[in-house]
């Protein structure tokens, strides 16, 4: 396959990666790292350099990582504890598997309620834990389209020069 074709498919294939930053049942951030890793490969890494695919992939890294480290410290802004905003990450992560986004970000926001109103003992301070981490998890998906987008300009900027 020409280097052509290959770049076609990899913009193809990160723009529904893109998509997936916003969209939870597409894998956002790790398809453009994919499609950044598999041009490279398929390519032999001659029209994608060392030193660009390193960044992408370090990019790719946080961007994975921002709904874990970008909804915590939501949460701990809003004074939750980190032990209830990841209970209720994970919670909801769970419930989404099983019945879909809307009941999985309300699975996760009445357990970091119900766990700050456990660990406080005052309604008004487990609502700002809970506004907190769903502020941060809103945050995180900005952070990943951000990164993916990022992601893209290096690769093509890499690629096309």
């Amino acid at each position: 396959m020409d280097s052509v074709s290959l770049l076609i498919i990899a913009v193809i294939v990160m723009l529904i990666g893109l998509a997936g930053t916003v969209v939870p049942v597409l894998p956002g951030v790790p398809l453009v790292w994919l499609a950044a890793a598999g041009f490279g490969v398929l390519d032999g890494f001659r029209h994608l350099g060392a030193l660009s695919f390193a960044v992408i992939t370090l990019l790719g890294i946080a961007g994975v990582t921002a709904e874990l480290w970008v909804t915590q410290a939501g949460a701990r802004a809003g004074g939750a504890s980190s032990t209830s905003a990841l209970t209720g990450s994970c919670l909801g992560t769970l419930a989404m598997l099983f019945f879909g986004l809307p009941v999985a970000i309300l699975t996760a926001l009445a357990s970091v309620f119900g766990l700050e109103l456990r660990r406080q003992g005052d309604p008004k301070a487990a609502a700002r834990g809970s506004g907190g981490w769903l502020a941060g998890c809103l945050l995180s998906v900005v952070v990943q389209f951000s990164t993916a987008i990022l992601m893209i300009l290096i690769f093509l900027g890499s690629v096309l020069t």
